[in-house]
């Protein structure tokens, strides 16, 4: 059975990852033969798809979630396949597509699945970088530029909405815990006092994993504190960044989002 030709992109996992992708996105979509392809995990859609192109979905890792990608990539048959991910899940996905051109990064397990390859991870080397080395394998060649993300808007929530302009956008969590996190009781006494000192309102993001946390902020803060742990959506997120006074942050997605 002949494939339709085209691209297939396998996006990076995890929120930060991919805002450092895509520069390389926007110039592979530019460069690409259509149909222009991207898998990603659900919630990152609004953000992955740049606001044009087609997008597809993977709803998880499980093993029937993989089965039905691996036979709508079987199908599909790209003309090129490029993964961020250097993970064997991944690489499988390539294979299975049997594309003429594969694209991947070294360093992990999943080399064997690509004719192509490109350096892996270097730690001294921006990641947004490394991941233009994957558009610049296919010949394409541009600067590591953010693309417009106007398109990905949501309703800023309503417990917000009044005083955005006047909100401090706290992300306390991140992606290895305590590793990457100020300590929560320093999240509450900063807090605290731009309520305080500068009669600014606080509100909290996170994911819903980081309820916890983000409740514990909240309750030793003793402020006027919003908590909106897992109640925001990534569009309403950006619509907040945008408007917020200040954003304070670990090392995450979030934070990466706001840069």
């Amino acid at each position: 059975m002949a494939g339709s030709g085209g691209t297939i992109i396998i996006a990076p996992n995890w929120l930060g990852d991919l805002v450092m992708a895509l520069p390389a996105l926007k110039i592979m979509r530019a460069g690409l033969p259509a149909p222009f392809c991207v898998i990603v995990r659900p919630g990152l859609v609004d953000l992955a798809s740049l606001g044009d192109g087609e997008l597809v979905v993977t709803t998880g890792k499980g093993l029937q979630d993989t089965w039905r990608m691996m036979r709508w990539l079987w199908h599909f048959r790209p003309d090129v396949a490029v993964s961020f991910p250097r993970s064997s899940r991944a690489a499988a996905m390539v294979a299975v597509s049997r594309a003429r051109i594969r694209v991947g990064r070294k360093g992990r397990e999943g080399e064997w699945a690509y004719n192509r390859l490109v350096q892996g991870r270097v730690k001294a080397r921006h990641m947004a970088r490394e991941y233009l080395n994957l558009a610049a394998a296919l010949g394409l060649e541009g600067a590591m530029e953010l693309p417009a993300m106007d398109h990905v808007a949501g309703e800023i929530p309503a417990a917000v909405q009044e005083n955005i302009d006047n909100t401090v956008v706290l992300a306390p969590g991140a992606r290895y815990g305590p590793a990457k996190q100020w300590p929560a009781d320093s999240f509450a006494a900063l807090a605290r006092e731009l309520v305080r000192r500068f009669s600014l309102r606080v509100a909290l993001v996170g994911g819903a994993p980081e309820r916890p946390l983000l409740a514990q902020i909240a309750a030793a803060a003793r402020s006027d504190v919003v908590n909106l742990a897992g109640e925001t959506t990534l569009p309403e997120l950006l619509s907040m960044l945008r408007r917020c006074a200040l954003f304070v942050g670990n090392d995450s997605g979030v934070a990466h989002v706001a840069a």
